[in-house]
């Protein structure tokens, strides 16, 4: 098994010239050149394109977090709806505007996110 390992460098050194590989000399000039050039261009675009993709997308993330909502969160009352509340919607909806304690009622088919600071 290790005369495999000692043998590795002597194939590497038949394939290839040593001379040209220890001093980078370039045996062709061309279309081998132009596509590594190609690539590294391509490749530094998109790394731009994701940094600047990604300053975008933390900076709408931070709006979202401060914009005003329009109404007061610690003013919000949400509960689930059970038994029969969306089919008496509208009853209950004016019995609790009539009140005077409440500005607005809504119903809606998901639970409220909103996080309380």
């Amino acid at each position: 098994m290790r005369t495999g390992c000692r043998q590795l460098p002597i194939i590497v050194f038949i394939f290839f010239n040593p001379v040209f590989v220890l001093k980078g000399l370039k045996l062709k000039d061309g279309s081998a050149a132009f596509i590594r050039k190609a690539l590294v261009v391509v490749q530094f675009s998109v790394s731009i394109i994701l940094i600047v993709s990604t300053i975008i997308v933390y900076q709408q993330i931070q709006y979202v977090k401060s914009r005003n909502l329009g109404f007061n969160k610690n003013n919000l009352l949400s509960t689930d709806v059970v038994g029969d509340v969306a089919k008496n919607y509208s009853v209950i909806k004016q019995e609790l505007l009539n009140t005077g304690a409440v500005q607005n009622v809504a119903l809606s088919d998901h639970a409220n996110n909103l996080q309380r600071k």
